[in-house]
């Protein structure tokens, strides 16, 4: 768990040897993890249903970032994975 400043904390354990580091359902981290320049690969779920209102991982950003397609898979049941 981590707590106080996320950002300086995961700045750092970036900086150790070890595995990487997964975020998984949290919008709000993601967004927060992007401003700071602290991902190094986002991958995306893409479910092609809409339903109700639901959240935008990217509203409100501002500034573009510059990503890179480097893997798209369709399954099966019709999500795609991305990774970039």
């Amino acid at each position: 768990m981590i707590s106080g400043d996320v950002s300086a904390t995961l700045a750092r354990l970036k900086e150790q040897p070890g595995r990487d580091i997964t975020v998984g359902a949290s919008g709000t981290l993601v967004r927060s993890l992007l401003r700071e320049r602290l991902l190094d690969e986002l991958q995306l779920l893409v479910h092609p249903v809409i339903a109700g209102t639901g959240a935008r991982l990217f509203e409100g950003y501002g500034e573009s970032l510059p990503l890179t397609l480097t893997h798209c898979h369709a399954h099966g049941n019709g999500i795609v994975t991305r990774s970039g």
